[in-house]
């Protein structure tokens, strides 16, 4: 069985329903209607959050949720592991290391400091750093994530 959620010292999870469609381990936000949607602003403020399997339905990574669905979030602390969050398919290759931040769709991107004149732009930005090597290729990609 596959994973979202390795291992964590904080370990919240809260139940809330979808605003749209949403695939496990894509990095997700409240909207105005205290509703899960993707995470909207490329590059923008986060506050990690990530959709996990509904292993209670007997889902897996593959069983995205619709609108309207109880979606499982879960809110990593500092120093937790996401096992299978989303590497946007046009983001550039990622070393292991490399800081990530929202690609403004529920996936993550490679930060671009030329982007932001070499500096964070945004307060909590970085959503965490690689802990391995991915070539995305053009295709999204799955991938261990470090949280800040």
């Amino acid at each position: 069985m596959s994973y979202v959620v390795i291992g964590s010292s904080f370990n919240k999870k809260e139940e809330k329903v979808a605003a749209e469609t949403i695939t496990p381990g894509y990095l997700i936000e409240l909207n105005s209607a205290d509703k899960f949607q993707k995470h909207s602003t490329a590059g923008g403020t986060v506050i990690p959050c990530f959709a996990d399997i509904d292993k209670w339905q007997g889902n897996d990574l593959s069983d995205d949720y619709s609108a309207d669905d109880l979606v499982a979030g879960w809110f990593p602390g500092s120093g937790d592991v996401v096992e299978n969050a989303v590497l946007d398919g046009d983001s550039p290759n990622v070393s292991i290391g490399s800081l990530l931040e929202s690609n403004g769709d529920g996936k993550l991107r490679l930060h671009d400091p030329a982007s932001s004149a070499g500096v964070i732009t945004y307060d909590r930005q970085i959503v965490g750093f690689a802990l391995e090597a991915v070539t995305p290729g053009g295709t999204d990609t799955r991938f261990k994530l470090q949280i800040f």
